[in-house]
């Protein structure tokens, strides 16, 4: 496996994210969790972008954890109004 894979699947973890919450227009549209990396629900998917986002050796410059921690946040009280 490349040493970048981590890097690719913590990408993908946050566009799932964004997308989900679809953040540009901060409108629940795209609230599907048939696109979600670690489904099957928007919540696996957030505690296990966490889990993932620890074990990666070198933290990525482009993400920090407060970023992180504010998408899950978003995606969480989104969730709490949907249901």
């Amino acid at each position: 496996m490349p040493e970048c894979y981590p890097y690719m699947v913590m990408s993908r973890c946050v566009m799932d994210l964004e997308f989900w919450i679809n953040t540009k227009s901060n409108y629940c549209g795209n609230c599907t969790n048939n696109h979600l990396f670690f489904g099957p629900s928007i919540e696996d998917h957030v505690c296990k972008s966490l889990k993932h986002y620890r074990t990666l050796p070198i933290k990525p410059k482009w993400l920090h954890v407060r970023e992180l921690h504010r998408l899950t946040s978003k995606a969480i009280k989104l969730r709490e109004r949907l249901k």
